[in-house]
């Protein structure tokens, strides 16, 4: 290639930049001189850095490391420490400085015997992870080494907020202070940032930098606070604006995510921070508790003002946005003391699960694990290592003064089943309860055991006869035995895989425990008695040894090396041993993903959908197993089972679920879906009303609210009334667009029109065989004529279930006859008919919701068993 003409102007691109350079030939050598160097020389040198960040040697945790000293050691098991965490140093530096810090290893405030130092004060970051490219940095700092470690933009502005020029600044920051490249560290870590938080001097909500007006609503939050003031900014159409700011403001991305219920939730104090403003939580909470409930008010607010379009649902549904139900859940998820230590919980975990859905995680397996410990009824153990042959149980114990937790550990192969535990408690006044079988003269037998055989643990397997279920379910596996851990539940009890086991009468438990040796344990000291720390645990350890069959039942694993569906298995299996029903099958609660089972709800059948202006729209019907309202154990609206207990299976190596129940009757007509909430013309057709003159057919206005009201109590007789005026609305006798109607009409009417709306949105109308007139069907919109409607046991609502014979639909199978048509069924065959069915969704049948079809036998078929897949 030629050289270029002397004085010639051309350009050179260096990393991305592209400046102008003069060239001039001399008569030994060549030079460049840039025109414009200065700039160019700057960002090199910034692009040079960035590029010798990403190359330097990233930090190795093991320079802090979380694993106990012996597992250092050549051939050493590795186990990962449960009473340690890592503290954040953030070193003082002036605003626009690189971020620098220190990682130190501290134990847990209660772990008193642990070697590592107690943790200095600190304070808890609750952020959104947000966009992690920007080519932001903290460096690391382990002795004379320098370790520049990547973080995200978001957590950048908050280090920078949060650091001060005089002093070091005590974080805890879950994206440093785990290594999040480890999942075997984060298996452990995760169960303890409950302790974590907990233990915070205050937890730091960090929003973000300022956008879209946050300043101002910061501080119009601090203005709702005069609640004299407030009725007036509520109907003020000058006030719309603050309105809009605040609103934008709560649906910043951090309030969609699933882990800050457990961070602000446990916090003894929390503080909201945007940009340079900040505000006390329970301040901020109490003004957007009080925006949710004024959306009435509001509504009318935004029709007339005419800077928003005089759109009336310019916020949208507020009582579905995470920040109103964050605000909602944080003082009833516990009980406390005046001093805000947690004594107890208040909910179960499908309740929380199943009512938790505006809130989001960036990993499946979290939607289960970032609430496992606001639950009740659930105890997490965390999964140190693959070769750990123990683990560690840890629950709270609710009659200590404090949220400290209590350890036990159990064989890593403990059974799953129904166990006595044999207590070995020397004391003989012991309160020991039903579950304490003491065999005579176990005592003096005990104190002659070697200490290694106190460390024994104990147990025996009371078994049963095999069930018809149990049969079934091995016939239809193709004779497969199904795991124990994975068999039928049954009035709380497991059966064992032998058919021809027989039930051992007391007097063979009593002489076959009488034969075993016991440990002897020092005597049982009370909670309330202990003199110290020490003590204290040691009693609470008595306490959880007698709730063991207990505390095993809600035992979950925390281990994200399992596949989604082996973890949402975990859930499934605990929510309903303990309800003890499968009406958490009809509840959306897992994230939207095709490969899973049909009998795992999703998200995509949630009533409301996030648009993307991040406005909450209604885009399905509520679902009809829970209580309009209410969270957690209330009284359930309806009882299409009439109270018989869930029969079920979920075996171990598998996608199906199997449940007993019956089939009601069968789709024999539907007609278009209300989507949107438009209730298609048809459906009067389909019921004969065709003059809007005459009250509307009772059977017909009370399947549109589902028979109830608001509160889940009996519809009221004057909503017939209501139906007729708004059916009377529908132009030139069309649709019935609801939303329009709400917009101008009666009280009363707008209140059966509200009703209707969380009913029939996206259902369809539907016709059955047997039932016929009797009666009226209100189905999912994906339903097809030939589903069964079916009554499962352990089910409040009736559900539909379609049926695949060796896989193909049935109802296909049925309709096409032509002999060379291979969906064709053939009675001749000698292929082994394989029937499964597919969950669609639960369904309204008006005059079925009680049990009614209990009382006579044309309403049902035989006993089934259903592989519902």
């Amino acid at each position: 290639m030629p050289y270029p003409n002397k004085d010639s102007q051309l350009s050179i691109s260096v990393l991305g930049w592209t400046t102008p350079f003069r060239l001039h030939h001399g008569l030994s050598m060549r030079t460049i001189s840039l025109v414009d160097a200065a700039p160019l020389c700057a960002r090199i040198s910034s692009k040079f850095m960035i590029v010798l960040r990403h190359m330097s040697r990233r930090y190795d945790y093991s320079n802090s490391s979380l694993l106990h000293n012996d597992s250092n050691e050549p051939g050493a098991t590795h186990r990962y420490r449960t009473d340690s965490f890592r503290l954040l140093r953030l070193l003082r530096g002036a605003p626009n400085s690189d971020l620098k810090c220190n990682l130190k290893v501290r134990r847990l405030q209660h772990e008193e015997e642990c070697e590592n130092p107690e943790p200095e004060p600190y304070d808890a970051l609750s952020y959104n992870w947000g966009p992690q490219e920007g080519h932001k940095f903290i460096e690391i700092i382990e002795g004379s080494n320098v370790y520049p470690m990547p973080i995200g933009p978001n957590l950048d502005a908050a280090l920078r907020q949060f650091r001060s020029e005089d002093e070091e600044v005590f974080l805890w920051v879950d994206a440093l202070c785990i290594d999040q490249s480890n999942l075997k560290e984060k298996g452990v870590q995760i169960p303890l940032m409950r302790y974590i938080y907990n233990h915070a001097q205050c937890v730091r909500v960090w929003l973000g930098g300022e956008a879209d007006g946050s300043s101002h609503a910061m501080d119009f939050v601090e203005g709702c606070l005069d609640l004299s003031d407030f009725d007036k900014r509520i109907v003020n159409v000058v006030e719309s604006p603050h309105w809009a700011a605040l609103s934008a403001l709560i649906r910043r991305p951090w309030f969609t995510r699933r882990w800050i219920i457990q961070e602000v939730g446990l916090a003894k104090e929390a503080v909201v921070h945007c940009d340079d403003k900040h505000i006390e939580w329970r301040k901020f909470a109490s003004v957007i508790t009080m925006l949710a409930r004024a959306q009435p008010q509001l509504r009318k607010l935004f029709r007339e003002s005419a800077g928003f379009k005089n759109h009336p649902d310019y916020l949208g549904d507020l009582s579905e946005l995470g920040a109103i139900r964050l605000a909602d859940l944080t003082d009833n998820l516990f009980r406390r003391m005046s001093d805000r230590t947690i004594t107890g919980r208040h909910f179960t975990l499908e309740a929380l699960m199943s009512s938790l859905s505006a809130f989001e995680a960036s990993e499946p397996k979290d939607v289960l694990y970032a609430i496992l410990w606001l639950a009740n009824d659930a105890h997490p153990v965390a999964k140190s290592a693959d070769t750990v042959t123990e683990q560690t149980l840890t629950v709270p114990v609710e009659d200590t003064p404090t949220l400290s937790p209590v350890a036990m550990s159990f064989p890593e192969d403990a059974t799953f089943q129904a166990t006595f535990p044999l207590r070995t408690d020397s004391d003989p006044k012991s309160d020991a309860g039903a579950d304490d079988l003491r065999p005579p003269d176990s005592t003096q037998r005990a104190r002659a055991l070697s200490e290694q055989s106190r460390k024994t643990q104990f147990e025996m397997t009371v078994t049963a006869p095999m069930s018809e279920l149990d049969r079934v379910a091995q016939s239809t596996m193709g004779g497969s035995v199904i795991d124990a851990k994975a068999t039928l539940r049954r009035s709380s009890q497991t059966h064992d895989e032998s058919p021809s086991q027989p039930m051992p009468a007391l007097s063979q438990i009593v002489t076959a425990m009488t034969q075993q040796t016991f440990p002897s344990r020092p005597r049982r000291l009370s909670v309330r008695s202990a003199k110290n720390d020490k003590e204290r645990r040691q009693a609470a350890g008595d306490h959880l040894r007698r709730r063991f069959p207990k505390i095993r039942k809600g035992r979950i694993v925390v281990d994200y090396g399992k596949e989604i569906l082996e973890v949402y298995k975990d859930f499934l299996e605990l929510a309903i041993s303990q309800s003890r029903s499968i009406d958490i099958l009809c509840m959306p609660w897992a994230p939207t993903d095709q490969t899973l089972p049909s009998w795992i709800p999703q998200m995509n059948r949630n009533a409301f959908g996030l648009t993307t202006s991040g406005v909450y729209r209604r885009v399905n019907a509520d679902p009809l197993v829970k209580r309009p309202g209410h969270l957690g154990r209330a009284p359930k609206p309806y009882d299409a089972a009439r109270g018989r207990p869930t029969n079920w299976m979920i075996p171990k190596d598998g996608r199906s679920i199997f449940v007993e129940g019956m089939v009601l009757d069968k789709i024999k007509q539907r007609e278009k879906p209300a989507w949107d909430g438009v209730i298609p013309e048809q459906w009067m057709q389909a019921v004969g009303w065709d003059d809007q003159k005459h009250s509307p057919p009772e059977r017909f206005w009370r399947t549109l609210v589902g028979n109830i009201d608001g509160a889940g109590n009996a519809a009221p007789i004057h909503w017939e009334i209501a139906c007729k005026y708004a059916f009377a609305q529908r132009a030139h006798g069309g649709n019935i667009r609801t939303s329009d109607l709400l917009l101008d009409c009666p009280s009363t009417v707008a209140e059966f029109l509200e009703r209707v709306q969380c009913v029939v949105w996206s259902r369809r109308l539907a016709k059955l065989e047997r039932l016929g007139e009797e009666s009226l069907c209100l189905a999912p919109g994906k339903a097809k004529k030939g589903d069964f409607i079916c009554i499962l046991y352990g089910c409040s609502v009736p559900v539909v279930l379609r049926e695949y014979v060796n896989g193909t639909a049935a109802a296909k199978r049925i309709s096409c006859q032509h002999p060379e048509c291979p969906t064709r069924q053939n009675s001749q065959s000698a292929e082994r008919t394989k029937v499964h069915y597919e969950f669609i969704g639960e369904c309204y049948v008006h005059g079925m919701m009680g049990g009614e079809a209990f009382n006579e036998k044309r309403h049902r078929t035989d006993y089934k068993i259903f592989d519902v897949r």
